[in-house]
């Protein structure tokens, strides 16, 4: 599956869409639908990333999306606040739709893909030099396929004490209906995080 976004609708612009995922869902005008094998294709003529990536594996509540914010504003980086697409690979492979062959291969597709360098600029202002990229902490699990496929790429994983965390989750999603959901989603997100250190 692929978004196409037109050039008035960017769903990098962290000044108007803190969550790439979200812009992507509220602003697409058409969705592509593909075979894996035609996405894989379309990926190999993309080829691998011709510019530095940086990924930043965090759990919520820890100060990733300010941080995301600061490096929107710096000169030649292309910030993705979440997109989703390597969080919906590791999906399809812990539902065991996919076999470990098929996640390395769509896990490659997808970073060359959301990686290419379109000549939009990080902010407008030209050719980025730079992507960072800001995934959810499931995509801890793939790390060790990232750094095996791409070992120029960044993995930083951003996290804070868990205590604070859940507390701020807590905070925020008091009133909502889905409050226990998101809680017990950020616990596992500092479970991912412990197995990832270990």
């Amino acid at each position: 599956m692929l978004f196409y976004r037109y050039q008035d609708e960017d769903v990098y612009d962290l000044r108007r869409h803190p969550f790439a995922m979200r812009a992507q869902y509220l602003k697409a005008k058409k969705l592509v639908l593909l075979p894996h094998w035609a996405f894989h294709r379309l990926a190999e003529k993309a080829g691998d990333p011709k510019v530095k990536v940086t990924m930043l594996v965090m759990t919520a509540r820890c100060g990733s999306t300010l941080l995301c914010q600061m490096m929107s504003r710096v000169s030649g980086v292309l910030t993705m606040s979440e997109p989703w697409a390597l969080n919906y690979v590791n999906s399809l492979f812990n539902e065991n739709r996919i076999d470990s062959s098929e996640n390395r291969r769509l896990v490659r597709s997808v970073i060359r893909l959301q990686c290419k360098s379109d000549g939009n600029g990080g902010n407008g202002d030209g050719d980025s030099g730079h992507v960072f990229m800001k995934v959810l902490a499931t995509v801890a699990a793939q790390a060790p396929i990232i750094s095996d496929l791409f070992p120029e790429v960044l993995l930083v994983f951003n996290t804070r004490h868990p205590r604070p965390c859940i507390n701020s989750f807590i905070h925020v999603h008091s009133r909502s209906s889905v409050a226990m959901q998101n809680i017990s989603n950020c616990l596992m997100s500092l479970l991912v995080m412990f197995l990832w250190r270990l």
